[in-house]
């Protein structure tokens, strides 16, 4: 028959008085044995092991009936960005482009993206700061341009670098000039799958040069008057 019983639980092991014998060691050994402890801690994959997993999509809509297309979903960990570069000039002389620089369109730059996995719906957005926001560094969501404003560049395959672990983007047409400034400041962002994005976390914005309307008129100047403000 059947039978439940309750364990018994273990003994209780009296601990020695600290300074007597058969007490805990302390010192150099137990910060040691502490210090492996985090550092196994740390080696464990949050992720399972999944990330870069990428496995066959079906969806339906009565329990029954699936889809066949074999769509893909990729699961991606962690991924961050602290750095932008840019490719060597080509003119031999030429100043070495940096982030302090205002970039003018179509420049070339790379952002550096740790935990890089293969994708070809790779993003870069660029989200403009109003010339209003205060601090730059720490824009709030009344410091944008409005949403439908920003500029999402798609990326192609060949974009993502993986043996680099860079995504190669290129400046795109900036707004329009602003009253009090030469150059509009943005804030990068990156995405994996095209949906989710996150920072270039940089120390200050991007400066891009302002879009210049090839068809605006040009201010005409009086010759009258540049030759009255010649006369001394």
């Amino acid at each position: 028959a059947a039978a439940l019983r309750a364990a018994e639980p273990p003994p209780v092991q009296e601990e020695a008085p600290e300074g007597e014998e058969g007490a805990p060691a302390e010192g150099a050994g137990g910060e040691a044995a502490a210090a492996e402890e985090e550092d196994e801690a740390e080696e464990v994959d949050k992720f399972c092991g999944l990330s870069g997993l990428t496995v066959p999509v079906e969806i339906s809509l009565n329990g029954k009936s699936f889809t066949s297309d074999m769509k893909t979903f990729t699961f991606y960990g962690e991924v961050s960005s602290d750095k932008v570069s840019f490719p060597p000039p080509a003119a031999e002389g030429a100043e070495q482009l940096t982030v302090e620089h205002i970039l003018k369109q179509d420049t070339v730059f790379m952002v550096h993206v740790e935990g890089l996995l293969p994708t070809q719906y790779a993003k870069v957005r660029f989200k403009w700061l109003k010339e209003t926001c205060a601090d730059p560094t720490k824009p709030g969501e009344e410091d944008f341009l409005p949403e439908k404003e920003w500029f999402t560049l798609d990326l192609d395959e060949k974009d993502v670098n993986l043996e680099a672990g860079t995504l190669k983007a290129v400046v795109p047409p900036g707004p329009l000039k602003q009253p009090e400034r030469d150059d509009i400041l943005t804030i990068l962002e990156f995405s994996m799958n095209g949906q989710h994005f996150h920072p270039v976390e940089l120390p200050a914005p991007l400066k891009i040069a302002p879009y210049v309307d090839p068809n605006a008129p040009v201010e005409e100047i009086d010759p009258k008057a540049k030759a009255k403000g010649k006369k001394k």
